[in-house]
């Protein structure tokens, strides 16, 4: 044992319930290297991995080691890590990385001997679906297609929310937006809700907000949207040929929209929990869940040579214009964390607002904080 890591635990069963712990960091074994994650991106995306944790097994990822009962879970963020020890012959000390990480400040990464490049690397989780392969990719600083030094912030925030919504994108302009005329999209100021309408609005296709009303000027300043509607006044959205994009997961919203929409409701997606205290219950019948790792494989194959030219183009037109859409608060600490945790959870933080945090009270130097 070389040291000890503090560690971020959720209740697996109420996710506002947190702990921190600080637990030994093992010795490193062959091609394994010590991952030291100086920042990371929060937001709404990071609660729905909580609230997927045990059914959709994001809590597997990184299991508490000796909880049997399976009580706890560590929450997956995206994030910066520099690599401070290393028993890999081609990854030196101090290189930098961006991947799928604990909340915490270190992690053991086993590094594996297939599809290592320049670029990228894998680590291997056999106990889960391959469909997860997505997760179990790290980029390489200096090779990194998508990396931007002038936006390291806002990359770890938008990074895994923008290909979620730009695989959504594209899964529903596969199929035809399901004969649908406008595309409805709840949560709208969300990152996921309203990364997708900047994408929509490329594709000419009508789109209407669904947000609070405390929301709807800064859902106007974005400008992607056509139209907005408050969730009190939802009974004002035209029922006309429609497709429900449904960020929020609030089942009681969703049954509201169904309900209202009637037989003008083409298809309804569901694809994130933007508020954990709304999303208990049923989806209504007919609801699909859109997972973007298994619509990512298939497009990686049918694209093969053409799709990683197709997301550069796409990530830097979005890079080019996010300060337009945040600013990037940076917060150092456990209990800074906590705070920012508890307050997202509870849906109580305001959309112009991203976070990037360190469990460090003081970031290493180079992690952009």
């Amino acid at each position: 044992m070389t040291g000890t890591n503090t560690e971020l635990w959720v209740e697996q069963g109420d996710i506002g319930k947190v702990i921190f712990k600080a637990v030994p960091i093992p010795d490193l074994k062959k091609n394994e290297i010590l991952c030291r994650i100086d920042t990371f991106g929060l937001s709404a995306n990071n609660v729905t991995y909580a609230m997927l944790g045990r059914s959709y097994r994001y809590f597997d990822f990184f299991p508490v080691a000796g909880d049997t009962e399976k009580k706890y879970g560590k929450v997956p963020v995206w994030g910066m890590a520099t690599v401070t020890r290393s028993n890999h012959t081609e990854i030196p000390t101090g290189e930098r990385i961006y991947g799928y990480f604990p909340l915490a400040q270190y992690e053991v990464i086993k590094v594996s001997s297939s599809g290592f490049t320049p670029a990228f690397f894998y680590t291997e989780r056999p106990h889960l679906p391959a469909d997860r392969k997505v997760y179990n990719q790290l980029f390489r600083q200096k090779g990194d297609p998508f990396y931007d030094a002038k936006h390291e912030g806002e990359m770890m925030l938008f990074r895994p929310l923008y290909w979620t919504s730009f695989f959504l994108d594209d899964y529903i302009n596969e199929n035809g937006y399901f004969n649908a005329k406008t595309v409805v999209i709840s949560s709208a100021s969300s990152k996921t809700a309203f990364c997708y309408a900047f994408l929509a609005k490329q594709r000419g296709i009508h789109t209407i907000a669904l947000t609070s009303p405390s929301n709807v000027g800064f859902v106007k300043s974005l400008g992607f949207y056509d139209d907005i509607v408050t969730y009190e006044n939802l009974k004002q959205l035209p029922k006309v040929d429609s497709l429900y994009v449904d960020v929020s997961g609030s089942k009681d919203l969703a049954k509201q929209v169904h309900e209202h929409l009637g037989s003008n409701l083409k298809r309804a997606l569901s694809v994130g929990m933007s508020n954990a205290g709304e999303a208990k219950g049923e989806f209504p019948e007919g609801t699909e869940i859109f997972f973007a790792p298994p619509w990512m494989k298939k497009r990686q194959e049918e694209l093969r040579g053409t799709l990683l030219d197709i997301m550069r183009k796409s990530w830097k037109s979005s890079m080019d214009r996010v300060e337009d859409w945040v600013k990037v608060q940076r917060l150092t600490g456990t209990a800074n964390v906590e705070k920012t945790w508890l307050a997202m959870v509870n849906g109580r933080t305001p959309p112009d607002i991203g976070y990037v945090l360190s469990l460090w009270d003081n970031p290493p130097i180079g992690s952009k904080l």
